[in-house]
């Protein structure tokens, strides 16, 4: 799992005109993606707080981030073990 703090707004990195070029938000972290499905993992959905140290949302943020790793435990728990 992967967690990203960017100063740049949600669309610069899905505006193919933006930095980013449109890669999308894993396109910032795919060499890590790339290195970990290199070693036989899978990758599980980025979470990406777009504020950076604003500190102007962190509630909303931090219910997000939340929510977030609610959702990947609840899938991760219905994985096969060993």
């Amino acid at each position: 799992m992967t967690s990203l703090t960017r100063k740049a707004p949600s669309h610069a990195f899905t505006d193919r005109q933006q930095f980013f070029e449109g890669v999308g938000v894993d396109g910032d972290p795919l060499h890590v993606h790339k290195a970990h499905r290199f070693r036989g993992m899978s990758g599980l959905p980025v979470f990406i707080d777009n504020g950076g140290f604003n500190l102007q949302d962190v509630a909303s943020d931090i219910a997000r981030y939340r929510t977030h790793l609610s959702d990947i435990f609840a899938k991760l728990s219905d994985w096969p073990t060993g």
